[in-house]
């Protein structure tokens, strides 16, 4: 069996590379998330999504890259997240994941920013709150310029460009 990429654009082509991601949850949950947005949301740019399999013949890795955000790299071997880059259609515009896989893939892609790299927290003790007054809502596009200028505060301008659009319109936005 040959090892490489496989890529689909069809989420429900993406069958071997979700039972990869949903084995890994804890780790590959932004890609989950992002999976099931692409999902509800349809329409748009054609989303992306791919799996990468080891010379052993079993899955070792995925990416999804919706299109209202970035390339985001799972779990992987920093070989697949190096090797990539050739099967795309050139760079995307940005990419997240565990520093070493965005290091490789960066690698890979000269004259392109490195990216985001991501942790992972594990939280040890749970502490209890008390909640808090209100209630949670649907955004909706009059909360557009305030959802804009929030994210633009936490990504400090190294944010995907239409992400507060892009998931306005899914619906996976609450305040």
């Amino acid at each position: 069996m040959s090892s490489g990429w496989t890529l689909v654009s069809d989420p429900d082509g993406f069958v071997v590379g979700e039972e990869f991601l949903l084995g890994r949850v804890a780790t590959n949950l932004p890609l989950l998330i992002a999976l099931s947005a692409v999902r509800r949301s349809g329409g748009g740019a054609p989303p992306l999504f791919g799996w990468w399999t080891g010379p052993e013949g079993t899955v070792g890795g995925a990416f999804v890259r919706p299109s209202f955000g970035p390339l985001l790299l799972g779990d992987m071997p920093v070989e697949a997240a190096a090797a990539l880059p050739e099967y795309l259609d050139g760079a995307p515009h940005a990419w997240e994941g565990r520093s070493d896989v965005v290091e490789a893939f960066a690698s890979e892609c000269p004259g392109q920013p490195v990216g985001h790299r991501s942790r992972l927290h594990r939280l040890e003790t749970l502490q209890p709150y008390s909640t808090p007054d209100g209630f949670a809502r649907p955004a909706t596009s009059a909360d557009h310029d305030l959802l804009d200028r929030w994210y633009e505060a936490v990504t400090r301008g190294h944010g995907s460009p239409g992400a507060v659009a892009g998931r306005l319109a899914s619906g996976d936005l609450h305040l």
